[in-house]
């Protein structure tokens, strides 16, 4: 078979049809010099200042251009017609008790669907990291002394692809273990230099300080100076040191050592849900905040965060004297068929205990302590309903009640009980170096037929701007905004986030401030945020017109350490 080749003059017109054919393509597919447009909504910026009308457009992760745009459709790929939404910077969780491994999950809502665009992770919590060795997939939980480096945990989290971002502190706790593992002793010089070590490494690695809760580090391990000289390690590379209420200790107490702490490691320090128990009232608050002022006043860095709830989950096993408890329920339930010890246990929960917090004194007695769940048939219809209301009812005293609980009820007695009063919270939310933090992880990491979370990971900034702003004007938008997003960032050290300015990255919530609400609660926690409408993560949005879209953009966040990618 003959092949004859094309013709000279052939070939000419099939290039010159080719290029016409292209060029053609190039004129109806516009070159925009925008990616995305959020168009006339009501721009709050996240620094505190008054809002204003404008527009605010996005190429890639940055955002461009903040004000008034002509032929916005012409200059954009896309348009968001915000008119009548509120545009603020995306949400910092600078108090998230979130799970790495959680935040992995394709169902994780609670914090990305209330607006949430950054979690800090590591501070204050008992660790919840990865298993050394373990893959994206979520892994058994950690052996002691099992503790996997930062880095380590930030590269999993990379292979795993998350929708928000991410930033971490390194625990002292996970410090301790990783050199000590399961022994409770002080460490000998060279394990506390290969514990200084470790947290000069994280810092390299991209952590954002330290942080510490007496839950993370047992009593006599580490001295006052040696915790000091850890937080010496943070300072060099710009980072700070974050430190967890123990209630358990008394607040003001507890805030004057961590102020001690402070001063001696001359390190920035955030406390993390400040909250005042107790039954002194606002005295107690007054106090505490008195001692802050003046700690902030002698140029010590005080910061604190909140979350938006006045009330805690407990066992109402907690209540009782540490000897009624002793040697498990079947050794209570013994104790509470004697009179002369059940009476004892009655009559020593309204005393104060030298050294010892008191949960029923701090929860304001039997009205504070609602029962959240019960196995017992008699009180199973009782859910969400006060001891004493419950006592009323039945025509008894609230202690013969307790008691009728624990000896009808299989394992331990969830309920709810007060941490401080709705009038000190309201006063709390106001102090100008108090943020808004949640408090509670993300909903992808409740384990099926676990524990019943708390409300706090799917409504807490969605309360913020429903109850305290709207409802009951405690706060004024643009100053709840701040606190939620612009103070978070700056305390914390994250750079390009927390504002919405030229040249910062695209984490942007956009609500509705006549719907927003957080709806959770502790008796219905799996109630998603109402009113936000759209969330964008570095550019890319996850959440559009209410509802969840399947996109990963999140990123690791690097402290001042380690110079972000």
């Amino acid at each position: 078979m003959i092949v004859k080749m094309p013709q000279p003059w052939l070939k000419r017109a099939s290039l010159a049809l080719a290029l016409c054919s292209t060029l053609l393509a190039c004129r109806q597919s516009p070159q925009y010099e925008f990616d995305l447009v959020i168009a006339g909504g009501k721009i709050v910026d996240g620094s505190g200042s008054l809002w204003f009308p404008g527009d605010l457009a996005i190429r890639g992760e940055e955002i461009l251009y903040v004000g008034e745009l002509e032929d916005r459709e012409k200059k954009a790929r896309r348009v968001i017609d915000a008119r009548g939404l509120w545009v603020a910077p995306g949400f910092i969780d600078s108090h998230s008790g979130s799970k790495p491994d959680s935040l992995l999950h394709p169902d994780s809502l609670g914090k990305v669907g209330q607006g949430v665009t950054t979690e800090v992770l590591g501070r204050g919590h008992p660790s919840r990291f990865f298993a050394a060795g373990a893959g994206p997939e979520p892994g058994p939980r950690e052996r002691s002394g099992d503790v996997p480096p930062l880095g380590q945990v930030f590269r999993q989290m990379r292979q795993g692809e998350i929708t928000v971002n991410v930033a971490a502190y390194v625990q002292v706790g996970d410090v301790v273990r990783s050199v000590l593992g399961e022994d409770s002793r002080e460490p000998t010089q060279p394990e506390f230099a290969a514990m200084k070590q470790r947290v000069g490494q994280a810092m390299l690695e991209g952590a954002l300080g330290l942080a510490n809760s007496p839950r993370l580090s047992p009593d006599g391990l580490l001295s006052v100076e040696q915790l000091a000289e850890l937080g010496r390690e943070v300072t060099p590379h710009g980072g700070a040191y974050s430190v967890a209420i123990d209630s358990r200790a008394g607040t003001g107490n507890f805030v004057k050592g961590a102020m001690e702490f402070a001063e001696k490691a001359q390190i920035p320090m955030d406390l993390l849900g400040l909250r005042f128990t107790g039954y002194r009232g606002r005295r107690h608050l007054q106090e505490v905040f008195d001692s802050i002022e003046e700690g902030r006043d002698s140029e010590l860095a005080l910061t604190a965060s909140i979350s938006p709830y006045r009330r805690a989950r407990a066992n109402l096993e907690d209540f009782l004297p540490s000897w009624a408890t002793e040697g498990g329920r079947e050794k209570l339930l013994e104790r509470l068929t004697r009179s002369d010890l059940r009476a004892r246990i009655l009559r020593e929960l309204r005393r104060k205990r030298r050294g010892q917090f008191n949960a029923f004194l701090a929860a304001g007695g039997w009205e504070g302590v609602v029962l959240l769940k019960a196995s017992s048939r008699k009180f199973e219809d009782q859910a969400g309903k006060s001891i004493q209301a419950i006592a009323t009812e039945l025509g008894q005293e609230p202690g013969d009640t307790l008691v009728d609980i624990l000896r009808g009820t299989e394992g331990p007695v969830a309920v709810l009980h007060s941490l401080m009063s709705e009038e000190d919270l309201r006063y709390a939310l106001q102090a100008p170096w108090i943020s808004v933090g949640s408090g509670g992880s993300a909903a992808g990491g409740d384990p099926s037929g676990g524990e019943v979370p708390e409300p706090h990971g799917y409504g807490a900034f969605a309360r913020i701007l429903g109850k305290y702003v709207r409802e009951e004007g405690v706060l004024d938008l643009e100053e709840a905004i701040h606190k939620m997003t612009g103070m978070n960032a700056a305390k914390l050290g994250l750079r390009n986030r927390g504002l919405l300015q030229v040249g910062m990255n695209a984490d942007i919530t956009i609500f509705d401030a006549e719907r927003v609400a957080g709806p959770a609660t502790f008796l219905e926690p799996h109630r998603l945020a109402e009113g936000i409408e759209y969330v964008i993560v570095n550019g890319t949005l996850v959440i559009e017109a209410g509802r969840p879209l399947d996109a990963r953009p999140g990123k690791i966040l690097h402290g001042p350490g380690k110079p972000n990618p």
